[in-house]
């Protein structure tokens, strides 16, 4: 995936999915620029190289469908966020291997 973080202000407003599969040029700052993406829904992010805290920037969107699968730099340091997506029906983190389901269980309990 060759895009770079400037080239996301030329997707149109009103879309509804969009998929940064393995996008590890993008940085953080990328997904500053999604949050302008009102309408999104599905994102999917596998693969990319955004770190738990650029993640978080996406608690304000109306996610329904996350796809965080691959995501190498995430940890559960950063991932209190996730509970703020009241809309959340489908959440992927297969392969993140930051983050192991002992920590999962154990932010379930505490929300």
């Amino acid at each position: 995936c060759p895009l770079r973080d400037e080239q996301l202000d030329q997707l149109p407003h009103g879309l509804r999915e969009l998929q940064l599969i393995r996008c590890t040029q993008l940085t953080n700052e990328a997904l500053e620029r999604v949050l302008r993406l009102k309408d999104l829904c599905r994102l999917s992010v596998a693969g990319c190289m955004f770190t738990s805290a650029g993640l978080e920037v996406l608690k304000s969107m109306q996610l329904t469908h996350l796809d965080l699968s691959r995501c190498i730099l995430i940890d559960w340091s950063h991932c209190q966020w996730l509970f703020s997506l009241k809309r959340l029906q489908s959440l992927n983190l297969s392969h993140a291997e930051g983050l192991r389901p002992h920590y999962l269980h154990q932010l379930i309990e505490n929300n």
